[in-house]
């Protein structure tokens, strides 16, 4: 059974707090939580109102610092948008590209592994009977040495 959502109030004073755990948690807190496959909503303390979007937005641009994952001329862009279909589009198309991306980068590592574990667990034919081979003579030796 997958774990319930975690409720995270969030105060007048910009405080985060989380109900399973019952403290604080920083914005870092709450993104290494959302990273460990765990859902959360975050309500204003007040009003219940769901803030989930706005402070999952806020990690990203504190996160993204010059990484320059959303560049300038494409926020200008989503806001002269406004609140048209092509917004709407727009946030379909992200969705399905990203859920895309993610698809080929699964993808992509477990080809890795089943790669990097053949050439791993590859050995030459024969080679694993000639080491039972030296076994065998380096236990005799031994058995040898053991009985002078």
């Amino acid at each position: 059974m997958p774990d319930p959502t975690v409720i995270i109030k969030k105060y007048g004073n910009r405080r985060l707090y989380d109900l399973e755990r019952s403290q604080y948690i920083t914005l870092e807190g709450l993104a290494e939580l959302i990273k460990s496959g765990r859902d959360v909503k975050v309500v204003d303390a007040k009003t219940s109102a769901d803030l989930t979007k706005k402070v999952l937005l806020q990690i990203i641009t504190e996160q993204e610092n010059d990484k320059d994952l959303f560049p300038i001329s494409f926020l200008k862009q989503m806001i002269q948008l406004g609140d048209t279909l092509a917004r709407e589009s727009l946030h379909r198309y992200l969705g399905l590209s990203f859920e895309t991306f993610l698809n080929a980068q699964h993808d992509f590592e477990e080809r890795y592994r089943n790669t990097a574990g053949n050439i791993m667990n590859h050995q030459e034919p024969g080679e694993i009977e000639v080491l039972k081979g030296q076994v065998n003579q380096i236990q005799q030796m031994l058995a040898k040495l053991s009985a002078k």
